[in-house]
């Protein structure tokens, strides 16, 4: 189940987008069991997919600490 966490307690996950203020770079960090690796980057690669076709969408990757790096472009 996706838990979303504010991670910073001065500026809100939304306040960025308040205003036009051009590029934006988003990082999130995914805690996943070694046993939902697979499904993980299945899921995160579709999703790519679908952000892959809006304006502005430049690229994605997922570094994962302690197993291998995987990249979407």
């Amino acid at each position: 189940m996706v838990k979303i966490i504010e991670m910073d307690d001065k500026v809100s996950l939304n306040e960025p987008f308040k205003d036009d203020v051009g590029a934006v770079i988003l990082m999130n960090k995914f805690n996943v069991s070694s046993d939902e690796v697979k499904e993980f980057l299945e899921v995160f690669a579709e999703t790519t997919k679908f952000f892959k076709q809006q304006p502005g969408f430049i690229s994605a990757q997922v570094a994962l600490r302690n197993c291998w790096e995987f990249h979407i472009h």
